[in-house]
């Protein structure tokens, strides 16, 4: 019997090995590039344009973008917004007000701090923290370090401070901010900058969520110009769609996670988790809600 010969010419190729991909990773996956599709970048420069004509034709413009709760891809759209804001030339500033479970750092990449509780507690200045994108018009904020009162900094007079300064310097200031169904911060930025945009998740945000988010905002005087419907599929076209009424609008790609159920019940207390000393919220957060399960009852009356 002839022997084998051992050529490398002739092995079988070994399987690429599977790459796992972070939640960072699926994160920034969702930013608008160079492959993003064509529908998804034509939504968003839909978005920008009625964003354009919703608001006072002020020097500065500045929005609050936030959710009834966690995980409905506010802080990507945040982005997204951002970087189609920044094609057109214009200035803009991106800036992480979400101090208690913070993502803006993760999709740029970077470290937290310093970032805006680093400046609002007084350890760093403002040429410190804002930091600049690949995009030459785009610059942003991070969150800083997680601090144990969010909201006082957040309400804080040097808060307003650093917004009197930077809006001189910028056509447009995005801010990322918490859910306003589980903490007050988004309803406290309200009051110095009353625009804000609400994000949706389809098959996941729950009207009774969404309209007691929108009842606090108004209650603490804050204008609703547009709701952002988020992970909606595209129709079999290839397509998406989109209406007009309250600047509502629907546009491709999946963020966020599985769905929830809400209702004022459904919650059950706080507890402290492993979020270091500060405060979360959601789902894997430290300072948090649990959610109950809809029992078949409840879903029978839905």
């Amino acid at each position: 019997m002839a022997e084998k010969v051992n050529n490398p010419e002739t092995a079988v190729a070994e399987k690429p090995k599977k790459v796992v991909k972070t939640r960072e990773d699926r994160l920034r996956e969702k930013i608008l590039g160079a492959d993003s599709s064509f529908y998804v970048r034509e939504a968003y420069k839909t978005l920008r344009t009625n964003i354009t004509f919703s608001m006072a034709h002020d020097k500065c413009k500045k929005f609050l973008v936030t959710s009834s709760l966690a995980a409905e891809g506010k802080s990507t759209n945040c982005v997204n917004i951002a970087i189609t804001f920044a094609e057109t030339g214009a200035k803009v500033c991106l800036i992480d007000c979400d101090l208690r479970r913070p993502n803006l750092h993760r999709l740029f990449n970077e470290n937290a701090s310093p970032g805006m509780s680093n400046y609002l507690v007084g350890l760093s200045g403002m040429d410190e923290v804002i930091r600049h994108s690949k995009y030459p018009t785009l610059d942003y904020i991070c969150s800083g370090d997680i601090p144990p009162n969010p909201a006082e900094l957040l309400g804080s007079e040097r808060f307003g401070q650093l917004i009197s300064e930077i809006e001189n310097k910028y056509d447009y200031i995005i801010i990322d901010t918490c859910p306003v169904n589980i903490v007050t911060d988004t309803t406290i930025l309200s009051k110095l900058i009353p625009e804000v945009i609400m994000v949706a998740l389809q098959n996941s945000t729950e009207k009774d969520a969404l309209k007691d988010a929108v009842n606090q905002l108004e209650f603490a005087g804050a204008k609703i110009i547009g709701f952002i419907l988020n992970g909606v599929e595209y129709n079999y076209k290839g397509g998406y769609k989109y209406r007009y009424g309250r600047k509502y609008y629907k546009f491709g790609g999946r963020y966020g996670r599985r769905s929830r159920s809400y209702s004022k019940s459904g919650y059950t207390g706080y507890g402290y988790g492993g979020y270091g000393y500060g405060y979360g919220y959601g789902d894997d957060y430290g300072y948090g809600y649990e959610r109950k399960k809809s029992s078949k009852k409840e879903k029978e009356k839905k």
